[in-house]
């Protein structure tokens, strides 16, 4: 698993990764690329939970890290098209209907795991692990998907998503 950053939505990650252990059965390690101001926090909460995390701080290029990773904890529009890209299958929590619904109007929604919380979230993904055919056909649509997001594609998305409608 890949996470960039560490704020407010990593310690979703850091509490899916205790769901998926203690009630799921499995174990994953976690890779956080980047600083926030909850790290520390973070740092202390793994390590009192016996949870498998690397923090490394920021880093130049998260890519290396992405393809090493099966998943991607990241709820950004670019972060979610980068892992994409990469081969990752992205996961993402919100905790509001603003969230929620930049969520699911993100064209790219359905090749993504979102949840209303760390449980909903861990159960999700074991529900991945446990067919591993429909994991990579998902990453396979995901990755071409990505594929047709040029700048261009962007640009026009985030100008859709805030409603400028190219004003």
């Amino acid at each position: 698993l890949a996470q960039a950053g560490f704020e407010p939505v990593a310690v979703d990650s850091l509490e899916a990764l205790i769901t998926l252990r203690n009630v799921h059965g499995i174990g994953l390690p976690l890779t956080v690329c980047g600083d926030g101001s909850l790290r520390e926090q973070g740092e202390a909460f793994a390590d009192r939970c016996g949870i498998d995390v690397t923090f490394t701080g920021r880093v130049p290029d998260v890519t290396l890290y992405l393809l090493r990773a099966r998943f991607a904890f990241t709820s950004g529009l670019l972060g979610m098209l980068e892992a994409m890209a990469n081969g990752c299958a992205v996961l993402a929590t919100y905790d509001n209907p603003l969230k929620r619904d930049y969520l699911r109007l993100f064209p790219g929604a359905p090749y993504i795991e979102m949840a209303r919380s760390p449980g909903e979230l861990a159960a999700r993904t074991a529900l991945l692990l446990r067919d591993p055919a429909a994991l990579d056909e998902r990453l396979r649509e995901a990755f071409k998907f990505a594929r047709t997001q040029t700048w261009s594609a962007v640009a026009d998305l985030y100008e859709a998503l805030w409603g400028c409608g190219g004003r």
